[in-house]
């Protein structure tokens, strides 16, 4: 892998802030889940008229600039710093922190590709219906002779 392939797998933007070059990264596995399940608190302002959910990359990132839990676990996670850090910013240099940490966090590829997982789900289990409980089968046959030890 060339370092060229770790940017395109793992994006990261530099900000100046004051004499400081602070990095910004996308969330890790657990980091994300943890930032969504904050985010999940704030769904009513993505539930349209008729009750369906929609969300709106706009309207994720003043969600998030509009709620300090959000925007400082988002920016915590996504620089490395701890919400002290992030507290004692200026106004305007949290706005950018939020709207780069969202661009490479909640973008629209991103939601894209979970909206996709989610539909493989849809497809696996109608509404109203439960998932079945998965069976394991193997294609591998046992070809040990019959007087043979198998290995533990």
């Amino acid at each position: 892998m060339t370092n060229n392939d770790a940017v395109i797998l793992f994006p990261n933007r530099e900000l100046k802030i004051g004499n400081e070059t602070v990095t910004v990264s996308e969330l890790k596995w657990a980091d994300a889940l943890g930032f969504l399940k904050q985010l999940s608190g704030h769904m009513a302002a993505f539930v349209t008229a008729d009750g369906k959910l929609k969300i709106d990359v706009a309207e994720l990132g003043k969600v998030v600039a509009s709620s300090e839990d959000l925007a400082v676990s988002l920016i915590a996670k996504a620089t490395g710093h701890d919400a002290d850090w992030v507290n004692n910013l200026p106004l305007s240099v949290v706005l950018d922190l939020v709207d780069v940490a969202l661009e490479l966090n909640l973008s629209d590829d991103l939601l894209a590709k979970a909206k996709k997982i989610g539909g493989r789900f849809k497809a696996a289990a109608p509404p109203g219906q439960p998932l079945a409980r998965p069976t394991i089968t193997s294609s591998i046959r046992d070809t040990a002779a019959p007087n043979s030890t198998k290995a533990p």
